[in-house]
């Protein structure tokens, strides 16, 4: 059975107003902000599904640890169309157009990341993604 809008809309409210997600999710493991944010910038195509840190972009929140597979992540990084065949059916094929929004959303607030307090970046992309998507987040 594949994720439904509601689903997707409850699993990104959940995750984006709790405690893990204040910073985004980035390729490195490394602890200093600073650094980790310079990395980021300077590889601007480069977010992740998962951190090693346990931090999830917008579509890493929505998939289960059980399905999750860390070559996701690698050093060239994939978008939604490329995640493997199963994971896509249980995102739910008609979702992945939004997915592709919401990963983008997502990557472009954490490359202007530098103008945000980094403590509340996860309330500053869910309120920029109910401003772009309202009939999304609204009409559930």
């Amino acid at each position: 059975m594949s994720l439904t809008k509601e689903n997707i809309v409850t699993k990104l409210e959940e995750y984006f107003s709790s405690d893990i997600a204040v910073e985004p999710a980035f390729i490195t493991g490394e602890e200093d902000y600073d650094e980790v944010y310079e990395e980021f910038y300077n590889r601007p195509d480069i977010c992740v599904y998962k951190a090693s840190d346990g931090r999830k972009c917008a579509v890493g929140c929505l998939i289960p640890e059980t399905k999750y597979e860390p070559e996701w992540d690698s050093s060239e990084g994939i978008g939604v169309t490329g995640l493997p065949e199963h994971i896509q059916e249980y995102l739910g094929k008609e979702n992945i157009p939004l997915l592709q929004e919401l990963q983008g959303l997502h990557d472009s607030l954490a490359r202007k990341f530098e103008n945000v307090n980094k403590d509340h970046f996860g309330k500053y992309f869910l309120r920029n993604a109910k401003r772009k998507y309202p009939s999304i987040f609204y009409s559930i």
